[in-house]
């Protein structure tokens, strides 16, 4: 992987890919199968807006079939850590 590149990914949706990554599976395709969407949109939500990304955010409607994946994973993941970034942001 390119590590520069990862280092321009956003959080949180960085984050959260990153805890669905397997040895053999990247982050973003182990969700895009989960969410049957293509990867690509996964990796949008990594990307600064002006690069047409979201800014790090991760979708509303994509927040709650995220958090069952993860459950039957057995990844740690809360809906903290998916809107959390959105409190902050509303908060500046």
């Amino acid at each position: 992987m390119d590590q520069s590149k990862h280092s321009r990914w956003l959080a949180p949706a960085a984050d959260i890919v990153m805890k669905f990554s397997t040895t053999n599976e990247a982050g973003a395709t182990v969700i895009a199968s989960n969410l049957s969407v293509d990867k690509s949109r996964v990796y949008r939500w990594m990307y600064a807006k002006d690069v047409r990304g979201t800014g790090g955010l991760i979708p509303a409607e994509y927040h709650r079939p995220i958090l069952n994946a993860a459950k039957e994973r057995n990844i740690a993941l809360s809906a903290d850590d998916i809107i959390g970034a959105y409190c902050g942001s509303l908060a500046n």
